[in-house]
């Protein structure tokens, strides 16, 4: 259901003539890997204003052809920041957080 919602938001949007989809997607809550599978790019990170949880900034470009994205990493920018890092994995049992470290 999700994915037809999406694809008819996305054809909308090109019909009014729009070049891309923006969204803001909640890590904890395992809503990125859902639009990655949908070609939605990572291009910012950051905690949520209203929220104790962590939210992405994600877009498509509608003109590109569609492209299924692996999470976390595919399509993601480089952590702004060196040292430690948690990564949300979605999996049969819930969201998993794990360490990791960013930077070189």
């Amino acid at each position: 259901m999700g994915r037809l919602l999406m694809r008819a938001l996305e054809d909308g949007a090109r019909a009014a003539g729009a070049a891309r989809v923006v969204l803001d997607a909640v890590v904890e809550r395992g809503n990125p890997p859902f639009y990655c599978r949908l070609g939605y790019r990572t291009t910012l990170h950051f905690p949520g204003p209203d929220k104790p949880l962590s939210e992405v900034h994600m877009e498509k470009d509608l003109a590109a052809p569609d492209e299924e994205l692996a999470y976390p990493w595919g399509g993601e920018p480089v952590p702004l920041w060196d040292g430690p890092l948690r990564v949300w994995f979605g999996g049969p049992r819930g969201t998993v957080a794990l360490p990791a470290v960013a930077g070189p």
